[in-house]
């Protein structure tokens, strides 16, 4: 039975809705002989009409525009002064059912012509006296003009019907536009729809009690939407309404009107009632305010009894215009009553929210939001501006708008709403947010005042105060002490105006409004100077000029900010003053009382009260601690002593003779002074300690070198790139350079935990002066130093006390941080152009900051305005920064204080700074000065508790440990004011030189200083961003720095701005991504799949178009005529243009022509699986409602059309005419509707136009070059968009369309055999799909393929790097959602995608953005959502216009297009390109953290054992939310949850690591080859057993745990750092180890293994192999090598015959040994050998070969006896590599196949040189101190004595006995000796080479010079490490993986 076919679709009839004429008419119908309106002046009555005179000369009017063909739709400006001939003209267009636009002639000409223009008016209605006044760009028609009067007759004036209009009047047409000020100062209009007019004017005339007797008020501008209330007032009751002839303006004329016209009812602003004496008006009876804050007086003026006794009915309304004019009218308000605005009218929901749009209890302020019937169609013509104010509505689902009012509101308990103010009239003073509102609000209640307006006022100085304006009562005077008096009991001080200024009258705009523009400037007065006083006074304002190096005298006015003081120098008088006034003084007093007299005052009240102990020299302990800074700098010397990360350098240039002896006396003389430049720090069994040594022993000597001034910056690097091991060295090295004669260099290091930047001063100073005096002969003659470091290391734990004592200061302190700090992000993760190494180097660049004097002032007046500091500024302008280019709301900023808060640290060398941890949350939308008065309030609580040393701060924070990145925070912020000065002793000046060590100690550090003109004018911010050259490269930092001085430049200019909407993108940069990498236009001809089809069956009609799956055959003559016999008989049942029809068919021939027959119809096809659940394909249908359903008989669909069962011989075979088809067929009419998963569990349709997938078509076509020749597989289901590319394509090319089975997309195996029979050259296929292709096919793709299409999901690079490895078809990936016709953009896969795929540029016609959460484009790098535009656009979501609108959006880059939100997260790449991150509805948190599971799935791929992964995050009852890991072992890997967690703790912050892993074999997939997330299993937690230490080495390390820890039975899992162990324990762990077993640990063994298990393995070491076998010259060195031995073999070899894989060959480097490949291992597949060659020299003491080719025929035997015959594959290190090429020509040269040549930073011809540097290195390797190591130009010379030596100082643990040691010495040599002397042959092939980068400068030509040694390509990979650590961790993470794909490929090239 067939469905029953409709021969149209049922159209749905629109709800009625009574439109503005009606509304005139019922007023007409109700009282046609009642007077209409009146028009009056100040003193008489100047003319009426009656409802039925209004009626038939408006209908006269109306005609005559309908005339000219106006009508709904359209808009008909009108600019007439408000008169009887105004209302006239209003009800005439209205009648004809266009919109109408009010402009007022008197409006400026260009205001007027920008309204008529831009709302596109097509005609103009006026008046006579205004016609010359309105601008030419449309006709206007003067109404009241004879020869018009006259031509009106001609029309009737009879009622005008639906019947007469143009076009029929729908609710959504709009009523009228209104043009209101704009933020741009051009006005905006706003466009009102006739729907909620009927309904307003209802809920007036019930609120206001009109009748037809009633006298209602025109008062308003006719260009004020208030003229339409007043419109409505009388109309909606058939009253009469009193017109105020535009001569009277208010006051004692409209007093005087009112009253003669015996007006009863009327909407009039504040500000005009004010002007009206109330006395005499019994007859206005109601009256109603709004458009502006009605002050209370006003309500006790005016609601008073009338003569009658009753009371005067008093309205507070409110409405925005773009809500319909009014939305709230209060009840009748009574004096005393609080002036709310009502809650809302019937039919108006409003919402009051806070900044992330979540409801505000009543009482609390929020921003008002209104939805509801009368809101307006948006801004006309303004689609962003629309998309920035109407927004959608959160609480309602189906899709509507909110109206985002900017007006400032609470609930009251009883539902109305109070009014505070506008958002926009708020002001910050001294940080305080203010509503101007509520100071009018308090100055309005006093009797004296009817008026009060409030503005904020800024100041030349840059900071803001409140000036009031006033007026003053009728009979009353202002009196300025009193109001602030009064002001003073209700409002806090910084709410109290600075200045109240009376006004004589009350400046207006047109509509009625206070004109703030129009208040007259404040008159300031200024105070004298008066001078301190009392003591206390007199120490404040000391301290001020100490500490502000003030060199005037200070006042009690005296402001400690405005003298330029800032936060960093308000610790320093914080501690000043406390200790001068033995008093507690926390920073944020100074904040409160920055003046010298009110922090006087505040001081005096507790001076005195003992608050801190004395800073005074004490009694030394025997054992004097550490202070706590320099405990974590000797924690991290001991980490790494040769690191030069804390060396801080100074230099001084010296002009004249220098006395050499003097110079070295000096020095002498500065060590003796200051005790901590000659302390060592050794280790005791209870922690580091303090040794201070005599000055005789310490002073460390003077190195003098003469050198040429090009030579100086490298000579000052090398002086600084030497580390000191503190435990033993003087932290003090000098040098002096000698320039020539009379100019020298002095330049000294110091060691951080000596020393720190504000000690330079002292140090450069007493260095000097003690030289000026030992040049004289004499000593210096310098005061003493009231205290050493070592006291003040004392006293400071002394002042913090212990963290166990509750009330100590350590301990209040760390519990603030505790809170602070809670849930902090382990680490910020800014776009790098390097993934973090797992070992930060330290290793740094910088680039300069720069900030204009300009910019510099205004950041100075705003930090003035809020009561901060110019260094809260930049420090919240640097977090604004950082969080937008990370994309996190939640990060941190570490800044440095000097911590020399104490007088008598002044003069001392030492390391006082502190690291304070600055915390911000960003909120979207918050404006800059809000996040500056949150931050000011953040930084307070900071420096309030900063005492407390950052070293503790990390071990109390206890953050996830990682040598990969900073604790806590990874940007540093130091905001310096060091003077740079110069000096002068006798003949010599002294002038400072920067020395750069190219070290950057963070991520990021901003560096800056602010300067200033001697007349204290700021002169600009300047500095420099070191940065981590690990991570970033110079352009990259550069562009950071850009974007920084970006943000400060725009909080300058627009400090209220939404921090999420400062501009961090150059005007360039904007245009580049906005239109440059957009710039795809194309012409494409304007048709339809029918008319491609048509036109390629005309060209190829005898060509094959189909393959069924069974192998038959079809021309595209045959299949047109199937086609077409078929659309022919749709047709004939009524299918036509835009009707639906549903394909329930399974993939067949049939299918195909059901689709292309439903298409030639003009009907938009609708595919359905008939396999899928019958509920979804009900709700398909139900939406879709097509008009048919087409099935066959072998799919047995009920209710459909059965096509193969159907006769259609009758049917013409000839191809569809347009006249034939049910309506025009175009471009834009709907293709077909797919539907899609909802979020709401309901499939969504997506319609898509033929015009959109005819341009993509025609671009893939043109793209990819496909012909005739080509032929496509169809494999993918209809349901899936992909398929419309895999049914379509060959329409256009003409080529063959390959037909695979219904089930055959399920199984690769059938897929490949179907490609390979067939031919198939384009493959269209989601990559899961490619993934099991490759996998199937072992890796080998049918030869016929030239292109595979990847799209629908992401493209994991590994199988991306397989595919390209397997096949020479291009691959390329493409992006594109449904909504979009299929793809939109495309990248060609190449082998440099090997982190990740990009996902390319957009394709013709189409335009891609990527935007934030305020919809403004990102820069490269930074993560955005992606959003669509173009051709390529579908219709939308078919009937759900709800979601539709939710999706897709205005365009603001595009005037009047859309765009598609996709809720991708995208980032662009420097050259134009998209990388997918993943879905904004896979971006989830857990802990607070923001996690991008795409990012945890990606680290999971690049492990080798990982072939396939995804990330869930899962909310479970017990554990709360987590994050899931399912992962598919790669083929042959051994994958455990234990190794997957391990892989991405390496490279993930903890915070991203899952907490549970699940082993599958395979991922579930859809029915479309897409993952499917809801089919993963749930994770089983099993609870971790305890393991018990066995070995001796586990219990060793287990036994110092329980010492150092007190933790009982700890076992082999047990985490140190997790039971309570902090860096610094971690020493004595090692130290205690060391003394246990002999075996030294290093501190980084803690961060790469923290278990029990894991300590214990390392200090096993290699040492526990046998030796033999470690030094034999075949090493096995993985588990697949050692495993199996060749027949007749018994001498332990390895056998690489019985695995798959052919064994990986590693030729020894300089050494001869083989061991530092094994760090190879885990990144290689486990069934593949590794196996080392080692030389024979190290097993064979009598091996000595007398050539080279001797020691290289050996090496081929060795290999040669594992493995017979190739492929081979070949790798070396260093020598190694010069090695492996040799033995490579050799097996080549012997008939064998060498696979892969693989060379690790290998130079070929390299002389014995080169070799002895890295033998030397190879030696240092092996334990042996560098001290005891000859240079390397002598290493080839030493005797067997000097060797044994040698030998004793190797590691304790290394087992390598005297004579293998002499004998691995003397062999190393003897092959370099020989190899230096190979002339290399030429391989015949490809050669991979990685490159060590940190060269130190040197170019050592690297992969180049091989060049005319390899036949082949030469792949060259750069690694960010040095030569010598090219097998040490992290570099084997990227040499591995690309080793792997390097093998694997070469092993299916050579098959």
């Amino acid at each position: 039975m067939t469905r029953p076919v409709r021969t149209r679709p049922v159209r749905t009839r629109r709800a009625r809705v009574t439109a503005l004429p009606q509304l005139l008419a019922t007023a007409v119908e109700t009282a046609p002989d009642g007077v209409a309106v009146v028009l009056a002046d100040a003193t008489r009555t100047l003319g009426s009409l009656t409802y039925a005179e209004l009626d038939e000369r408006s209908s006269r009017i109306a005609r005559l525009l309908i005339a000219r063909g106006i009508g709904a739709g359209d808009l008909v400006a009108i600019g007439i002064p408000r008169s009887i001939e105004s209302v006239l003209a209003v009800w005439a267009v209205a009648k004809t059912g266009a919109g109408f636009v009010p402009v007022d002639p008197n409006y400026p000409p260009d205001r007027v012509a920008h309204m008529v223009t831009d709302s596109g008016a097509v005609f103009g209605l006026t008046v006579a006296d205004a016609a010359g006044r309105l601008p030419t760009q449309v006709q206007w028609l003067a109404i009241d003009d004879a020869a018009t009067v006259a031509r009106l007759d001609e029309f009737s004036g009879v009622p005008v019907t639906n019947a007469d209009r143009v076009r029929q009047i729908r609710a959504e047409d709009l009523a009228y536009v209104i043009y209101t000020s704009g933020s741009t100062g051009l006005p905006k209009g706003v466009a009102v729809t006739q729907a909620g007019l009927a309904g307003f004017s209802a809920e007036q005339r019930e609120h206001y009690g009109v009748e037809a007797r009633s006298r209602t008020l025109h008062f308003a501008s006719p260009s004020f939407d208030a003229s339409l209330l007043e419109l409505l007032l009388a109309v909606g009751a058939g009253a009469t309404m009193v017109i105020v002839d535009p001569s009277v303006y208010g006051g004692d004329e409209l007093a005087a009107l009112l009253r003669r016209e015996r007006v009863s009812h009327a909407f009039i602003t504040p500000a005009a009632l004010a002007s009206i004496d109330p006395v005499g008006l019994d007859d206005f009876r109601v009256v109603a305010v709004g458009g502006e804050a009605c002050p209370p007086d006003l309500l006790r003026r005016w609601a008073i009894p009338l003569a009658d006794g009753s009371l005067r009915q008093f309205h507070n309304v409110y409405g925005p215009t773009e809500t319909t004019i009014v939305t709230n009218i209060s009840v009748p308000l009574k004096p005393g009553d609080p002036l709310t605005i009502g809650g809302p009218l019937a039919g108006v929901a409003e919402y009051v929210l806070d900044d992330r749009l979540g409801p505000v209890p009543p009482g609390v302020t929020g921003e008002l939001y209104i939805t509801g019937a009368q809101l307006t169609r948006g801004y006309h013509a303004r689609p962003g501006l629309t998309a920035s104010r109407f927004v959608p509505n959160p609480f309602e689902p189906a899709g509507s708008r909110l109206y985002r009012t900017g007006d400032l509101v609470r609930w009251t308990a009883d539902g109305a709403l109070e009014y505070v103010g506008r958002n926009d009239f708020q002001v910050k003073i001294r940080g305080f947010r203010i509503e101007l509102g509520e100071i009018d609000a308090v100055l309005s209640a006093h009797e004296s005042l009817d008026f009060a307006a409030t503005v904020g006022h800024e100041l030349d100085t840059g900071a803001t105060i409140l000036v009031s304006y006033v007026h003053a009562a009728p009979g009353a005077a202002v009196d300025t002490a009193e109001l602030t008096a009064f002001a003073e009991r209700s409002l806090p001080a910084h709410m109290v105006p600075t200045v109240l200024m009376e006004l004589d009258t009350i400046p207006l705009t047109p509509v009625g409004k206070l004109d703030r523009r129009a208040l007259p400037a404040p008159v300031l007065e200024h105070a004298e100077f008066r001078p301190p006083v009392t003591p206390v006074e007199q120490i404040v304002a000391g301290t001020f000029a100490q500490v502000l190096d003030a060199d005037t005298q200070l006042g009690l006015d005296d402001d400690f900010f405005a003298l330029g003081g800032n936060s960093l120098l308000a610790t320093q008088v914080a501690a000043r003053l406390g200790a001068a006034l033995d008093t507690e003084f926390p920073v944020r007093l100074l904040f409160e009382a920055p003046t010298v007299e009110a922090l006087a005052r505040r001081l005096a009240e507790s001076a005195g009260a003992g608050a801190r102990p004395p800073l005074v020299a004490r009694e030394r302990p025997d054992r004097i601690p550490l202070s706590l800074a320099q405990q974590r700098m000797w924690f991290l010397n001991q980490f790494d002593p040769r690191s030069v990360a804390y060396n801080i350098p100074m230099a001084v240039r010296l002009t004249g003779a220098i006395d050499v002896a003097a110079l070295d006396a000096a020095v002498a003389d500065l060590v003796a002074r200051h005790e901590t430049l000659r302390t060592i720090y050794p280790e005791t069994d209870e922690g580091p300690v303090q040794r201070i040594l005599d000055p005789s022993e310490a002073t460390p000597r003077l190195e003098v070198r003469s050198l040429t001034a090009d030579h100086l910056p490298t000579a000052m690097r090398e002086l600084g790139s030497f580390g000191f091991d503190v435990r033993g060295q003087v932290p003090l090295r000098v040098a002096l350079f000698q320039l020539g004669p009379e100019e020298s260099v002095l330049a000294v290091v110091v060691h951080h935990i000596a020393g720190d930047g504000s000690s330079l001063a002292p140090l450069s100073r007493d260095l000097m002066l003690a030289y000026g005096a030992r040049s004289t002969g004499t000593a210096p003659d310098w005061a003493p130093l009231p205290v050493q470091y070592a006291d003040y290391a004392l006293w400071q734990r002394e002042l913090l006390g212990s963290e166990d004592d509750p009330d100590s200061l350590a301990s209040a302190q760390l519990d603030y941080w505790r809170t602070a700090l809670a849930g902090l992000p382990d680490q910020l993760d800014l776009p790098a152009d390097r993934p973090r190494p797992a070992v930060q180097s330290l290793a740094g660049g910088r680039v300069p900051i720069e900030i204009d004097a300009d910019t510099h002032r205004a950041l100075l007046a705003l930090a003035r305005a809020q009561g901060a500091t110019l260094f809260m500024v930049v420090h919240a302008a640097l977090a604004v920064t950082l969080g937008r280019l990370a994309g996190t709301d939640d990060l941190a900023v570490g800044t440095p204080i000097a911590g020399r808060g104490e007088a008598a640290l002044d003069d001392l060398i030492g390391m006082f700074v502190n690291t304070l941890v600055f915390r911000t949350t960003l909120k979207p939308g918050e404006p800059f000065t809000d996040l500056l008065a949150r931050q000011r309030e953040t930084d307070l609580q900071v420096f309030a508790h900063a005492d407390l040393p950052f070293e503790r701060l990390v071990e109390a924070i206890n953050p996830a440990r990682s040598t990969a990145r900073h604790p806590l925070f990874q940007v540093g912020l130091s905001f310096q004011n060091l003077a740079r000065t110069g000096l002068e002793l006798g003949e010599t000046d002294v002038e400072g030189v920067d020395v750069d060590l190219a070290v950057s100690q963070f991520d990021l550090h901003a560096i800056v200083a602010d300067a200033y003109d001697s007349e204290g004018a700021a002169q600009g911010i300047n500095g420099v961003l070191t940065y981590a050259t690990d991570l970033f490269d110079p352009a990259t930092a550069r562009t950071y720095a850009d974007r920084f001085a970006r943000v400060l430049a725009g909080i300058a200019a627009a400090p209220e701005w939404p921090v999420d909407e400062i501009e961090l993108l150059s005007e360039g940069e904007r245009i580049r991504i906005l239109h440059a990498w957009n710039d795809t236009r194309h012409t494409c001809p304007s048709t339809t799949l029918p008319a491609l089809f048509d036109a390629t069956v005309a060209g190829h009609s005898d060509r094959v178009a189909l393959v069924a799956p069974d192998g038959t055959e079809l021309t595209y003559r045959a299949f047109a005529v199937r086609v077409n016999q078929l659309a022919r008989h749709l047709i004939s049942r009524g299918v036509g243009v835009e009707d639906r029809v549903a394909l329930a068919i399974r993939r067949s021939v049939d299918l195909v022509v059901a689709m292309y027959a439903v298409a030639q119809t003009g009907a938009a096809y609708v595919p359905l699986d008939p396999d899928q659940p019958a509920d979804r394909v009900r709700h398909i249908l139900d939406t879709a409602a097509p008009v048919c359903v087409l099935t066959t008989a072998r799919d047995g669909f009920a209710d459909a059309l059965v096509i193969d069962t159907l006769d259609l011989a009758g049917y013409p075979a000839s191809a569809i005419q347009a006249r034939e088809r049910h309506g025009d067929l175009r471009p834009g009419n709907t293709a077909y509707v797919i539907f899609t998963s909802g979020s709401t569990g309901k499939p969504k349709g997506v319609a898509v136009p033929h015009g959109a997938i005819v341009n993509q078509l025609l671009w893939k076509t043109e793209h990819f070059g496909l012909t005739v020749d080509d032929s496509v597989l169809l494999k993918t289901a209809a349901t899936f968009d992909l398929s419309v590319w895999e049914f379509w394509t060959t329409a256009v090319t003409g080529g063959r369309l390959v037909i695979a089975a219904p089930d055959g997309h399920r199984d690769p195996a059938d897929l490949l055999r179907v490609l390979t029979e067939q031919r198939v050259s384009t493959l269209h296929v989601v990559p899961s799909m490619l993934d099991a292709l490759l996998t199937e096919s072992a890796g080998a793709l049918p030869v016929s393929l030239r292109r595979v299409l990847a799209i629908g999901e992401a493209l994991p690079a590994d199988t991306a790097q397989r595919f390209l490895v397997a096949t020479d078809a291009a691959l390329h990936n493409l992006y594109g959602p449904t909504e979009a016709a299929v793809s939109i953009t495309d990248h060609r896969v190449t082998p440099a995608d090997r982190a990740s795929v990009p996902i390319g540029a957009p394709e013709w016609n189409s335009r891609v953005y990527v935007l934030d959460a305020r919809l403004r484009p990102v820069p490269p790098g930074v993560a955005g959502e992606l959003y669509l535009a173009g051709e390529q656009l579908a219709r939308g979501y078919f009937a759900r216009p709800d979601l539709t609108a939710d999706r897709f959006v205005a365009n603001p880059f595009e005037p009047g297009a859309r765009m598609y939100r996709t809720g991708d997260l995208v980032a662009w790449t420097g050259d134009g390109e998209l990388d997918y991150r993943g879905r904004t509805d896979f971006q989830v948190k857990i802990r607070g953290f923001r996690i991008e599971l795409g990012e945890i799935e990606s680290a999971l791929l690049a492990a080798p054992q990982v072939v396939q992964a995804a990330v869930l995050a899962t909310t479970d009852p017990q554990l709360g939310d987590r994050l899931v890991a399912y992962v598919v072992p790669a083929p042959g890997a051994e994958l455990t949850a234990t190794v997957a967690k391990n892989a991405v703790a390496q490279v993930l912050p903890s915070y991203m690591v899952p907490s549970a892993f699940v082993v599958l074999d395979r991922l579930p997939l859809n029915a479309n080859g897409k993952l499917d997330r809801a089919a993963l299993p749930a994770p089983v937690i099993e609870p971790r057993r305890y393991r018990a230490p066995e070995r001796a080495d586990e219990v060793a390390v287990a036994e110092v745990f329980t010492e150092v820890l007190g933790v009982e039975r700890p076992g082999l899992d047990d985490d140190f750092f997790a039971l309570g162990g902090n860096s610094l324990l971690a020493t004595r762990v090692v130290h205690r180890l060391h003394e246990r077993t002999g075996t030294a640990l290093t501190v980084a063994a803690f961060f790469a293994d923290p278990t029990v298990g894991g300590l214990a393995e390392r200090l096993g070491g290699a040492g526990q192999q046998d030796l033999a076998a470690a030094l034999s010259v075949v090493l096995p060195l993985n588990d697949a090598a050692r495993t199996g031995t060749r027949s007749g073999r018994h001498d332990g070899r390895a056998d690489a015959g019985t695995s798959s894989q052919e064994p990986l060959w590693c030729l020894h480097p300089v050494s001869g040994l083989a061991w530092a490949y094994s760090s190879l291992v885990p990144y290689l597949p486990v069934d593949r050998p590794v196996v080392g060659v080692q030389s024979p020299a190290l097993s064979e003491p009598d091996f000595q070969p007398g050539t080279a080719d001797e020691l290289l025929d050996r090496y081929v035997a060795e290999i040669r006896a594992v493995q017979p015959h190739g492929p081979y594959q070949l790798l070396g290190w260093s020598l190694g590599g010069v090695l492996a090429h040799a033995v490579a020509t050799r097996l080549q040269a012997a008939g064998e196949t060498v696979a892969s040549l693989t060379m690790l930073d290998s130079v070929p011809g390299a002389d014995l040189t080169d070799f002895r540097a890295e033998l030397r290195h190879a030696l240092l390797d092996l334990g042996i101190p560098d001290d005891k190591l000859p240079p390397a130009d002598d290493l080839a010379d030493l005797g067997d004595d000097a060797v044994a030596a040698l030998h004793t100082t190797l590691a304790a643990d290394l087992p390598i006995t005297r004579a293998d040691f002499v004998a691995m010495y003397r062999g190393a040599l003897r092959s370099v000796a020989l190899v230096t002397e190979l002339v290399p042959d030429r391989f015949d092939g490809s050669l991979t080479y990685f490159t060590a980068m940190n060269t130190g400068g040197i170019d050592r030509g690297g992969a180049s010079r091989w060049r005319r040694h390899i036949s082949g390509v030469i792949v060259d990979h750069p690694v960010e490490t040095t030569h010598q650590l090219m097998l040490t961790d992290p570099a084997p993470a990227v040499i591995g993986p690309v080793l792997d794909q390097v093998i694997s490929g070469s092993r299916h090239s050579t098959t």
